[in-house]
């Protein structure tokens, strides 16, 4: 009988409870943690592991475009930079270039640290309404 490991457990509940805003930043998060990884594997010449974090962070931007809900204006544009940032991303690999990761890096932390302040405000705003 196979054990049950209690951190997947874990990990896998406190995902299930997380806002949309949260899954949102967490998957930035993940995707910053890939590039990072693969800076680090073409600096060391790996270009396989190299190869595999980049399309890590790929399917996760691919994702992103998916679960939009093209019923808000903004989407559009979420979309388009979502697509351009995922197409940065193939050239970084096809070229194992470290200064295209840095610039879809750069975003991506930029993306993160808004739709973080955006959950902050929102859970905020949701608190209040509910005193």
């Amino acid at each position: 009988m196979p054990t049950i490991d209690p951190y997947q457990k874990y990990r896998e509940q406190s995902v299930n409870t997380m806002t949309p805003g949260e899954l949102i930043v967490l998957l930035y998060e993940e995707a910053v943690i890939s590039m990072n990884k693969a800076k680090s594997f073409i600096s060391k010449n790996n270009t396989c592991e190299a190869h595999n974090s980049i399309i890590k962070a790929e399917n996760i931007f691919l994702y992103l475009m998916d679960s939009l809900d093209m019923n808000y204006p903004i989407s559009q544009n979420l979309l388009l930079l979502y697509d351009y940032l995922y197409n940065r991303l193939v050239t970084a690999n096809l070229e194992k270039n470290t200064d295209i990761l840095q610039e879809v890096l750069t975003k991506t932390i930029e993306l993160k640290d808004t739709w973080k302040k955006a959950e902050v405000s929102n859970r905020e705003h949701l608190q209040g309404k509910s005193v």
